[in-house]
């Protein structure tokens, strides 16, 4: 007779049921504590926001400061990291709008707060400045964040305070310097805490305002401000002192942007094309254009296709000298023609004949402005018909110029790269490989 066998029924699934119980309890525990935490880091900002009620904006002691400025390019829209509002909802012509510039971050921080800012604004209309409803807010400041953000968001979903903010111009003491220009422009006071100012001390009358406020993605124009011409007059003549007085080139750069923005000369050229090269090549054009303008501006101008360097080999005519210092005197005067005869020769004319035409028709005329126009096949005065070089630019290549070849005179060797040798072309069918 067999012997019976002993049988297991699973006990090991009942252990596995098990110990998913305990993962999911464990999990679940864990997703609480978590949104546990996430509701109470956030619900001091939720009150906080609840809390600011516009209609008792009097009775707060804290303040801010308020400027504005005018056609004057002031910085590149905020973006906060917690995106609440699309850019779509943001009007794109702000009127009759008052302008907070903030030299810090605009938050609860040193008294510096959305209930400052709000009672200073609930001055301007109680005063009966302007009518109730028909003014908007710009904020300009570093940052928008904590309180402030909060605040703001908050008021402008329900309609109370109509307000935007973008970031400050600039970094560092070039963007206080800005805000100085902004402050002049509108008839301000800047107020800063590193002047020893107090900003609970601003009233109305530090305030300033703004006819039209333009807020785009990238930019930001405020439009018509109220400052006084001598004041800003006075900042322009400041900074043109700076221009002369700085030996960097980039401060210069901004310091000329600055004048620009205050002396009201601000342009935007957008350019367009069909293909992504032919709007790098317009771009680049355009560049060149606006960098020989700058020149221009700075030392004049001379007539152009080689004109001018052509004229300057006139020089030359006083200098006496014999043996090889004379036949480099002849290198120089035919070097002076070589852009002339070149401007010719692309255009399928022989340069010499060119040459000779221009001193004849400088010589007839009495006219050192004459020179040959490629296009017109003709020689006529060069300015007139608009053809021309910067003084700088002119300048500046033929000292290169002198420069280079000087130093190449006087090297006994110069270094180079090995030619490569060419491959040859590959065979044809059916011939041998190479």
């Amino acid at each position: 007779m067999p012997r019976p066998r002993a049988t297991f029924s699973g006990t090991s699934q009942p252990r596995k049921r098990h110990l998913w119980r305990w993962i999911l309890g464990i999990a679940a525990l864990v997703t609480l504590l978590l949104i546990l935490g996430v509701a109470a880091y956030s619900l001091p900002y939720y009150r906080k926001a609840q809390g600011f009620d516009i209609s008792r904006i009097a009775t707060y002691q804290e303040t801010t400061m308020f400027l504005d400025k005018q056609g004057l390019e002031c910085g590149r829209l905020f973006v906060e990291n917690r995106t609440v509002l699309p850019h779509e909802d943001i009007p794109p012509m702000m009127r009759n709008a008052i302008v907070a510039v903030e030299d810090r971050r605009f938050r609860q921080h040193h008294g510096i707060d959305v209930r400052g800012l709000a009672r200073a604004i609930h001055s301007n209309v109680t005063t009966r400045k302007v009518a109730q409803g028909g003014r908007e807010l710009l904020v300009i400041a570093e940052e928008v964040e904590g309180e402030a953000l909060a605040a703001l968001v908050v008021n402008k979903l329900r309609g109370v305070l109509k307000v935007c903010a973008v970031k400050a111009p600039g970094f560092g003491d070039r963007r206080k310097e800005m805000l100085k220009d902004i402050a002049v422009l509108t008839g301000a006071k800047f107020i800063a805490e590193d002047l020893g100012e107090k900003l609970e001390n601003v009233e109305l009358a530090d305030l300033g305002t703004a006819k039209n406020v333009k807020v785009e993605k990238e930019a930001t124009t405020i439009i018509e401000g109220a400052g006084k011409k001598a004041d800003i007059q006075a900042r322009i003549a400041q900074i043109k002192q700076q221009i002369d007085e700085t030996t960097s080139d980039y401060d210069r750069e901004k310091l000329q942007e600055r004048l620009a923005k205050l002396s009201g000369g601000v342009a935007v050229v957008k350019v367009g094309a069909a293909t992504e090269p032919e709007m790098k090549e317009k771009k680049a054009r355009i560049e060149d254009a606006l960098h020989a303008t700058r020149a221009a501006v700075e030392e004049g101008i001379v007539p152009g296709g080689g004109v001018a360097i052509i004229n300057a080999s006139s020089a030359l005519d006083s200098v006496q000298l014999t043996g090889d210092q004379a036949t480099g005197v002849q290198i120089l005067r035919r070097a002076l023609e070589e852009p002339l005869r070149m401007l010719a020769e692309n255009a399928g004319v022989e340069g010499s004949v060119v040459v000779s035409g221009v001193r004849r028709a400088q010589a007839e005329k009495n006219d050192k402005e004459i020179g040959y126009d490629v296009l017109a096949n003709d020689y006529v005065n060069m300015v007139q018909v608009g053809i021309i070089d910067p003084v700088k630019v002119t300048r500046s290549a033929l000292e290169n110029a002198v420069s280079i070849a000087g130093m190449i005179l006087t090297t006994e060797a110069l270094v180079t790269d090995i030619p490569e040798p060419k491959t040859p072309p590959a065979p044809a069918g059916g011939m041998p490989e190479y």
